[in-house]
């Protein structure tokens, strides 16, 4: 389905990915209005369209068996600098407040030379590999001892692309680092570039610590608060499979899935208010309900010299002007999908799957029929 070599992919809540061997693609759409013949008029038609439509996917492939180990992922975590938590205790229960982290008198104290700071990070075979932040009169990186200086008054953005270079400068052989929009305190909303998300430059489980990132301090000034951070999850090892045991995991889920909590079904709401805020991340902690699809076309739009760019097909709803529907917005394959984004993927779940196999046959053939959906309880 892909010059490009991208397969489509039926994403999970969990985060992860079916791929599909694809020989037939269709993308219908009913827009549901229909034209009445008016009397004493020449049988002249009106009808009114109110932009309710039907979508269906509708896919044709096969399953086949891996020639190689494949479906190898990279454990991510992420660190959030434009908040910490606070649990607000009062008179009717309790509830967790977000609260700038990055304030010149919380900096002093985390920061501070006597408080020997550290994020702590481990890499696929367990080694620490760990990062030194201290208060000084200007920002600076010394790989050698790998210990970062900051200035109190660094904002979250700042301080995130300052411990990306960090990883950058001593840790590229382990991390990668990227910042992408996190969430600042309840009054500032989205911040652009304030979180980080750590990926382990190696597939596999010995990627997943679900006690780290974490920090390392002394207890110098008692209570201090620390940014918001996701455990290392995600990393898998390369697996063959054969074209029977890839039938066996999505029969199964066809056949006995749901999302995996109230918390979950719920952000998918988002969608119509928060479009492309950071809400809708897929996580581990999530089931292996289906959730999106990401269908991968060919662009000739910014071309790579007289090459495809392969980019995925999104569903254009919403409240989007004319240009943003364009062609021109799609992103491309390969990008992490949100379920309150639509440009990374299309939202919705199968509704579905015909599987069948003839004897004697090394293949099987199957028939799927995907709804789009925006918001999916």
């Amino acid at each position: 389905m892909a010059k490009s070599g991208t397969p489509i992919r039926l994403l999970r809540e969990d985060g992860d990915f079916i791929e599909l061997n694809a020989t037939k693609l269709v993308l219908s759409t009913d827009r549901r209005f229909g034209p009445k013949s008016m009397p004493f008029s020449g049988n002249n038609r009106v009808s009114i369209d109110l932009n309710l439509n039907k979508a269906v996917i509708l896919i044709q492939g096969f399953f086949s068996d891996d020639e190689v180990a494949t479906d190898g992922s990279k454990a991510s975590a992420t660190i959030d600098f434009g908040h910490y938590v606070e649990t607000v205790v009062h008179t009717r229960g309790s509830a967790d407040i977000r609260r700038k982290f990055c304030t010149v008198e919380n900096l002093d104290k985390v920061f501070h030379a006597t408080q020997n700071f550290k994020i702590l990070l481990n890499d696929t075979d367990g080694n620490a590999r760990n990062i030194n932040i201290v208060i000084g009169s200007s920002t600076s990186y010394n790989s050698g001892t790998k210990t970062l200086t900051v200035v109190n008054t660094i904002s979250a953005a700042n301080l995130a692309l300052e411990i990306k270079q960090a990883i950058d400068t001593s840790y590229s052989s382990y991390f990668t680092a990227e910042r992408v929009d996190g969430l600042g305190s309840h009054s500032e909303g989205i911040l652009t570039n304030s979180k980080l998300v750590i990926t382990q430059a190696v597939s596999g489980i010995g990627g997943n610590n679900s006690s780290l990132p974490g920090y390392s301090k002394d207890d110098v000034y008692g209570t201090v608060y620390l940014p918001t951070t996701t455990s290392f999850s995600g990393g898998k090892n390369a697996i063959r499979k054969s074209a029977g045991d890839k039938v066996q995991d999505i029969y199964s889920i066809l056949n006995n899935s749901s999302r995996s909590t109230l918390r979950a079904a719920g952000r998918t709401l988002g969608n119509i208010f928060r479009q492309g805020q950071p809400y809708g991340e897929l996580s581990s902690s999530g089931s292996d309900y289906i959730v999106g699809i990401q269908i991968p076309f060919n662009s000739l739009i910014e071309p790579v010299g007289d090459t495809y760019v392969s980019k995925n097909f999104f569903m254009a709803t919403g409240w989007l002007d004319k240009d943003e529907k364009s062609s021109e917005n799609a992103l491309t394959s390969g990008t992490t999908f949100s379920e309150v984004n639509n440009f990374t993927g299309i939202s919705g779940g199968l509704k579905n799957m015909e599987i069948s196999y003839d004897a004697g046959e090394a293949i099987y053939n199957f028939d799927l029929t995907f709804l789009p959906s925006d918001v999916l309880l």
